[in-house]
């Protein structure tokens, strides 16, 4: 076993204070990380005081770091669990905002339609 690999585990005696030490090490923003997990922070915060936390979030946070938490916590995951996929979870929560913000968009349109529509009721009534 690679001697800093067990390193950073036996340093870390928790999986969260891991995670907290692989996403400062590696210099990624939090604030960044939280929108595209399409959370807020203090969820991270709370990730990183979690003795245990949740296979399902290194798997997205590894893929999304493009970290192979395989080499951390090799009781846990296998290297095949951090390949990317030819459309990345990073890729897909991007796009999700942007298909949300389309949406939001064509509903503002429909109801400045509508506030014109009545606007122009307003005005030839009052001539």
């Amino acid at each position: 076993m690679d001697t800093h690999k067990s390193y950073i585990y036996n340093k870390h005696e928790h999986e969260g204070k891991l995670l907290e030490y692989i996403i400062r090490r590696d210099g990624y923003n939090l604030s960044e990380l939280s929108k595209i997990l399409n959370i807020n922070r203090r969820t991270l915060y709370n990730w990183f005081n979690q003795k245990y936390v949740h296979d399902s979030i290194f798997i997205k946070i590894g893929l999304i770091l493009r970290h192979d938490f395989s080499s951390d916590l090799p009781h846990k995951f296998t290297s095949d669990q951090f390949k990317l996929q030819p459309k990345s979870i990073t890729q897909t929560v991007v796009a999700d905002k942007d298909d949300d913000a389309s949406d939001w968009k064509g509903k503002y349109l429909q109801l400045l339609e509508k506030y014109n529509d009545h606007l122009l009721l307003i005005i030839d009534n009052v001539r």
